[in-house]
């Protein structure tokens, strides 16, 4: 982590430490013997796992520039948070500023998540600098469960969805898709990736009272399956689901394939997901696996090969009816799984009352 920072400082810079929670350093430069500041380490839980920030603060007690660090974002909303420059209006704050999103903090629109945890991990760092070094009076904020109107939307979301598949009615699958595609797809740009469902695993959990869309979607995905049996989720919500349902309308065309063809393509999808959570794993960072092409349709960025896989994804789709998730999707694969577990648990149970 110091040899990221050295960067950030002139050649001889040397570092001290002062407090080790949060991590809060002094820097002094030995060939010129002068003072180029302190820095403060914060931290915090976005949307892909843990983040880390360094503020680096003048003598003043006023933030010079902040750096992240670290982190484990998905590239889409990384890449949203530095074109807005988002890290930028921090520079000439005092670090005694309360640091509240949506108050004196502009969010970034689609990564309120990622700017939030950002703004989070500076406001600790830079409040535990003002208390321990400078001695300031600082009164942490108290923060309210972030609750409004895209929970709102999303548990609406839920209702018409189960109300569609409890009565039978087939239209409504289509109102959900389409509310889906518009809402979770151009407006939150908020499509589940296997990237959210490994952080489970990894233990990397946000803060409910902050995160509470979040924690509706990614488990409320899970949920289903082991509740109703069904996954519902890539049926009805996931947006990139509807963009290929919409293409196959467009397209009429629908190519069956051969039984050998259809075992292959499931071995396919199914080395796909595995490979992208050993990745994961391996890496502790979610965003190394999720290859997905969500963002890249939905908000024009992405990483290399998510490029190259939305044309073939999009074309596909025009004569393969749901052309990604048969293929590729790892996130199909694992609520699957947990619909399978969940027929056996419940053969399981009825064997033994037997």
């Amino acid at each position: 982590m110091l040899s990221h920072l050295q960067s950030s400082f002139s050649e001889g810079t040397n570092f001290h430490k002062i407090n080790d929670n949060p991590l809060l350093l002094e820097a002094h430069n030995v060939k010129s013997e002068t003072f180029s500041g302190y820095l403060a380490i914060g931290k915090a839980q976005g949307w892909g796992g843990p983040l880390h920030t360094a503020t680096i603060i003048d003598k003043n007690g006023v933030i010079e520039r902040v750096v992240l660090i670290d982190h484990k974002e998905t590239p889409s909303f990384f890449f949203k948070i530095q074109r807005h420059q988002f890290l930028q209006q921090f520079t000439g704050r005092k670090i005694s500023d309360p640091f509240v999103l949506d108050a004196d903090i502009d969010s970034v629109t689609g990564a309120t998540m990622s700017s939030r945890a950002i703004t989070e991990a500076i406001r600790e760092g830079s409040h535990a600098a003002g208390k321990k070094i400078f001695n300031l009076p600082i009164k942490e904020e108290r923060f309210p469960w972030k609750f409004g109107t895209d929970e709102i939307l999303l548990l609406l979301l839920y209702a018409v969805m189960l109300f569609g598949v409890l009565r039978k009615i087939k239209i409504m699958h289509y109102v959900t898709m389409a509310a889906a595609f518009i809402f979770l797809g151009f407006y939150l740009n908020a499509a589940i990736s296997i990237g959210n469902i490994s952080s489970l695993f990894l233990g990397y959990f946000p803060s409910f009272k902050e995160n509470i869309f979040w924690w509706l979607l990614v488990i409320g995905a899970l949920l289903m399956p082991l509740i109703l049996r069904r996954n519902l989720y890539c049926s009805y919500l996931c947006p990139f689901g509807a963009l290929q349902e919409f293409t196959a309308k467009i397209g009429g065309i629908n190519i069956r394939l051969s039984e050998k063809s259809i075992k292959f393509t499931k071995h396919l999808v199914y080395f796909l997901a595995w490979f992208a959570l050993i990745l994961i794993f391996l890496t502790s960072n979610p965003a190394i696996g999720a290859f997905e092409p969500f963002a890249t349709f939905f908000a024009l960025e992405g990483i290399g090969v998510q490029w190259f896989l939305l044309p073939a994804v999009v074309l596909g789709s025009f004569v393969f009816a749901r052309f990604f998730c048969r293929f590729f999707c790892p996130v199909g694969v694992v609520l699957n799984l947990v619909v399978k577990a969940r027929h056996n648990l419940g053969k399981i149970v009825i064997g033994s009352k037997q």
